[in-house]
């Protein structure tokens, strides 16, 4: 057995901090699972959909595309939120949709 941490992983599941439900891990054991880096690292929290409307897609991404994503908010309250987006590429709208979302208590999610 040697002492990289592949080969602890593998070989004990306890060591694997994706091996047990609601464990937080710290931004640098995040770095060292996944390759991405800031500005788009992580999202540390997730609101919970409670609808997607006038939805359209009106383009095709594709692989080495830089997809820009604008959010206007146009409602925001306490425990919930609606908002309107737009993805595009190049200037060009990608896709575009109303998000309403559900702002849980803390603590829900784990």
């Amino acid at each position: 057995m040697t002492d990289s941490p592949v080969a602890d992983r593998t070989t004990d599941k306890t060591a694997d901090p994706l091996a047990t439900p609601g464990v937080v891990l710290t931004t640098r054991q995040i770095m060292n699972l996944i390759p991405h880096r800031l500005p788009i690292l992580m999202v540390d929290r997730i609101g919970l959909f409670a609808g997607i409307e006038e939805c359209r897609f009106k383009r095709v991404v594709q692989p080495g595309d830089r997809l820009s994503l604008e959010v206007t908010m146009e409602k925001l309250g306490r425990r919930f939120g609606r908002g309107r987006g737009v993805a595009s590429v190049d200037g060009e709208v990608c896709c575009e949709a109303t998000i309403s979302f559900i702002i849980p208590p803390e603590g829900v999610l784990g």
